[in-house]
């Protein structure tokens, strides 16, 4: 048996010892502390487990009492948030991102007019880039956990970002004659918002490269 100690992120040296030892199994535990509280910032074993290249028979350790639990309350099978709370999450972030993307919508007109839909074209143009930015990070490091990646992702850039608004708006244009306005709405919004999204991940695997 080999003892090993290191400096860092808990989940990170695991990982990363796990790869460089070409470990086949990684016997983990965990106390299940959980909640709101809990399943935002993410559960050690579970982030290790997601992270790690090998299988993992999870159990739970008996060092300290468990937590009383709801009769009839459903967890998942590696602690964190229950679905029912996972899905309060996520409406939580789908409402921010929604009176975020109204509020632009109303700033935008306000400033820039409303012969054009800018308010939705900032918020896709912003969305396509947060988005890239988040799934980069969040998927390949402990620094977001799944449970924040999902309450930006799906929750408030699901909100924020609007397909809907983007296709009516553009039909509107082509509907009054306005088609020059109405292609520019199609080119800028497809060809940018993807580009933007490309430099999301960019800008995701630059921030791990410069974080080492």
């Amino acid at each position: 048996m080999e003892t090993a100690v290191r400096r860092g992120h808990e989940v990170e040296e695991i990982v990363r010892m796990a790869k460089e030892g070409g470990f086949r199994l990684l016997i983990l535990g965990y106390h299940g502390h959980g909640g709101i509280v809990g399943g935002i910032m993410g559960v050690t074993a579970q982030s290790i487990a997601r992270l790690a290249p090998c299988s993992w028979p999870n159990r739970r350790a008996h060092a300290l009492p468990a937590r009383p639990r709801a009769s009839g309350r459903i967890r998942s099978r590696k602690g964190g948030l229950s679905p029912v709370e996972r899905l309060l999450l996520i409406a939580l972030g789908g409402a921010l991102g929604t009176a975020l993307r109204y509020l632009t919508s109303i700033l935008a007109a306000r400033w820039f007019g409303a012969e054009f839909p800018y308010g939705t074209l900032i918020v896709n143009l912003s969305g396509a880039f947060v988005i890239g930015v988040v799934q980069q990070i969040g998927t390949q490091t402990v620094l977001i956990p799944d449970n924040v990646r999902l309450f930006l992702t799906t929750g408030m850039m699901g909100g924020l970002t609007t397909y809907s608004a983007f296709s009516y708006e553009t039909v509107q244009l082509m509907e009054l004659g306005s088609w020059h306005q109405a292609w520019i709405n199609v080119v800028v919004t497809t060809t940018i918002c993807l580009s933007l999204c490309f430099l999301g991940i960019a800008t995701g695997r630059l921030l791990l490269t410069l974080r080492g």
